[in-house]
């Protein structure tokens, strides 16, 4: 598909927002319709797909949607929110593409979520004229898509990955190309490639904070000038990175002899990232201590703590209060005690 594409336009607010309907919405997603749908004339020529998402939902959802191509590239995935009060409302998507060079294939819109729908395909076809007799011969072009252009979630050595594809198109025969990757106007890449019709060029990173821009490819052909691809955007929202807190504890064998009987509780704290978090014992009439952990590192780890022996006669309990960085308590274990009577 001999196409660069540029952002998307919405009709509506592109505001995220976390889905709050009880139930989750009914989403029907329309054909998208190419304007113009068949075009002849001189090039480059811009043409505009139109999809409507139509949503029934109580409250309000986060909707996630991207295009997809004929070449089985996505775009990056964007959001909007939607509201509703039981009532059907619909929401016109579109996205512009520019064209070169002869081209002709479909596009079609994914609703990601708060349900996976995708819709028929919109076909278009765009035929360049020129007088020329050689146009079309030994021409260069650049697209680009974004293989992940989305993400939220916690921000790990391993995740996330976003990555880019660039298709290359010499016309005409094959030949060496130089090329450049830029993010947010910088150089982050570079090398050569003998280059056809079809082409891919790949570029990645890892970030590891919250993050948002756009990503470029240059190519310069040794006979015509630096060809640049249209933007993409990716953003990165790292979260639960210093929020995702959990605690479990676990009680002390039986006990049936003679008393009072000396109990210990244990238990562990997992944290996904970094930082301190504040615990405490609680129990039956107690209350110990507010201590803290220090937890430092990428990705989730666990770190077992122990409660002070307790002295009873009689069943005890306990369990970990997490203060911080949320408020969280862990499962109630019982140390079981059976006094025996010295004979």
């Amino acid at each position: 598909m001999a196409a660069s594409m540029v952002a998307g336009v919405l009709s509506a607010p592109a505001a995220a927002a976390s889905a709050s309907a009880k139930s989750k919405p009914i989403v029907k997603v329309g054909t998208p319709k190419a304007s113009p749908r068949n075009y002849e004339g001189e090039c480059p020529k811009k043409v505009t797909f139109s999809s409507t998402v139509k949503l029934k939902l109580k409250g309000k959802a986060k909707v996630q949607y991207r295009w997809i191509y004929d070449d089985g590239s996505k775009s990056a995935v964007r959001s909007f929110t939607a509201r509703g009060k039981g009532t059907t409302k619909s929401y016109t998507l579109r996205k512009t593409a520019k064209f070169t060079g002869d081209s002709e294939g479909w596009y079609a819109l994914q609703v990601v979520a708060p349900r996976k729908v995708t819709s028929k395909r919109g076909y278009y076809s765009v035929t360049c004229e020129a007088d020329d007799p050689d146009y079309g011969k030994d021409r260069v072009e650049v697209s680009l898509s974004a293989d992940q252009g989305g993400y939220s979630g916690p921000c790990t050595p391993t995740q996330p990955k976003i990555g880019f594809t660039g298709t290359v198109r010499v016309y005409g025969g094959t030949e060496w190309v130089t090329y450049r990757w830029l993010k947010n106007g910088d150089v982050v890449d570079s090398g050569s490639a003998r280059a056809d019709e079809w082409t891919k060029l790949q570029y990645s990173f890892k970030p590891s904070a919250s993050d948002r821009g756009w990503v470029s490819l240059e190519v310069d052909h040794p006979h015509y000038k630096r060809v640049v691809s249209d933007r993409e955007y990716y953003s990165v929202k790292c979260e639960g990175s210093s929020n995702d807190v959990s605690a479990s504890v676990s009680a002390p064998a039986d006990y049936k002899g003679s008393c009072p009987a000396t109990r210990t509780f244990t238990g562990s704290i997992t944290h996904n990232g970094s930082g301190k978090v504040s615990y405490q014992w609680i129990g039956e009439n107690y209350t110990g201590p507010i201590r803290e952990l220090d937890f430092s590192g990428w990705g989730s780890s666990t770190k077992s703590v122990a409660d002070e022996p307790v002295s009873t006669s009689s069943n005890v309990w306990r369990k970990l209060r997490i203060h911080s960085p949320k408020y969280v308590e862990s499962n109630a274990a019982t140390a079981k005690v059976e006094c025996e009577t010295p004979r």
